[in-house]
């Protein structure tokens, strides 16, 4: 399935895109030992006690997996600060099989918290990597988490809506839809880029308040409109389907 999304928002919170992860090194895969139920980057960012930018600068992980002389420690150079990180140099205190597989030399958004004057990441909030490298559904996840994080540092009170649209028609070309979230202190959209029927992603941080969403494709409506409530420092998911019959009502 080939797809891209381009996303604008009407007023300076900007929405999210994803691109296409193009891997061009051996890269540790980004699940490990322990599975976790999944948390939005609002969540992750409430929840925790710090919230930053951090450069592995040493790690059992190299980019080509374990070194052949691993250190025990995971130490990072904190680089933007968003919540607590009073320090420049962060310990992560490992958690056994669950240990998250920093990279040495790469950088992550990271949420944690410090507890006894131990810091602890990656359990269950996983960490995300900054690398242009990074697959397509990390580079959304960190795009929302930073926009996210940048609203929340500047005291503004925000919401994530995380929508997905099932497209269930095939284009003959790459066909593009607009995701309309219309409020009533704030709109935004998203547009999608499809060739093949599917499900595909967007993301929006906005204020918390009462929003109408729909699907359009060339001006013309075809999902039913759906109402959804965003609460502040909440995420919430969006489910919208398009279909002929929404297409016909929408063109009267």
């Amino acid at each position: 399935m080939v797809w891209q999304r381009r996303s604008h928002l009407e007023t300076p919170l900007r929405a999210i895109w994803p691109a296409i992860c193009v891997a061009a090194l051996c890269w540790p895969s980004s699940a490990w030992a322990c599975d976790w139920p999944p948390k939005n980057v609002a969540e992750r960012f409430e929840h925790a006690t710090d919230v930053f930018v951090g450069r592995v600068v040493e790690s059992p992980w190299g980019r080509g997996g374990v070194k052949s002389s691993p250190t025990s420690e995971v130490r990072l150079a904190v680089q933007t600060r968003y919540k607590g990180a009073p320090l420049s140099d962060v310990t992560v205190m490992p958690d056994g099989d669950c240990t998250f597989p920093f990279v040495e030399g790469e950088s992550y958004v990271v949420f944690g918290s410090t507890r006894l004057g131990r810091f602890a990441a990656a359990t269950p909030d996983e960490p995300l990597l900054m690398s242009d490298n990074a697959d397509a559904r990390t580079k959304q996840e960190r795009a929302l988490a930073i926009q996210y994080a940048e609203a929340r540092t500047a005291g503004q009170a925000v919401a994530l809506l995380q929508g997905t649209v099932e497209i269930t028609q095939a284009a003959p070309v790459l066909e593009e839809v607009r995701v309309h979230v219309e409020g009533s202190v704030q709109s935004g959209s998203a547009e999608l880029v499809y060739a093949a029927p599917g499900l595909y992603s967007y993301g929006l941080v906005l204020p918390p308040g009462d929003y109408r969403s729909w699907v359009e494709r060339d001006g013309v409506r075809i999902s039913l409109i759906r109402v959804v409530r965003l609460v502040a420092q909440q995420g919430i998911k969006l489910v919208q389907v398009t279909d002929s019959q929404a297409e016909s009502q929408g063109r009267k």
